[in-house]
């Protein structure tokens, strides 16, 4: 079953595996964007941990957020495919799930800078 997200902004990639520990830090940081048009896609890879419990309370409290836990782990290459594959939006970017978070204004200066400068159209990292 693929998720199929459409936007016409930004859409965030963030791909997880066993990342309980790190990853409420980053969707809040997601979260405390000022730019708030954004959806964001939370693969989570069969993780054996509380990250899918986590990714999922999110996305039931905040609408901007999907989360998608695969049935089986299907390698890491696959879950990251499976993120930009769900997204038809021209605007596409990935956060880490072990990632510092993205500085507040990240995606509003993204935007700003557009497609090719910024915040990127195709396989390419925001933060």
């Amino acid at each position: 079953m693929t998720a199929s997200i459409r936007h016409d902004t930004v859409v965030l990639g963030v791909p997880a595996y066993n990342e309980a520990r790190f990853i409420e830090r980053t969707l809040r940081s997601i979260q405390a964007q000022t730019h708030g048009d954004f959806a964001a896609v939370i693969t989570d890879n069969a993780s054996i941990d509380a990250t899918s419990d986590l990714c999922a309370d999110f996305a039931r409290a905040d609408p901007r957020f999907t989360h998608v836990r695969q049935p089986a782990n299907i390698g890491a290459a696959a879950n990251f495919d499976f993120a930009r594959e769900a997204s038809e939006s021209p605007l596409f970017g990935w956060v880490g799930a072990r990632s510092d978070g993205l500085w507040r204004g990240r995606l509003e200066d993204a935007c700003k800078l557009g497609p090719m400068r910024g915040a990127a159209p195709r396989r390419s990292r925001v933060g």
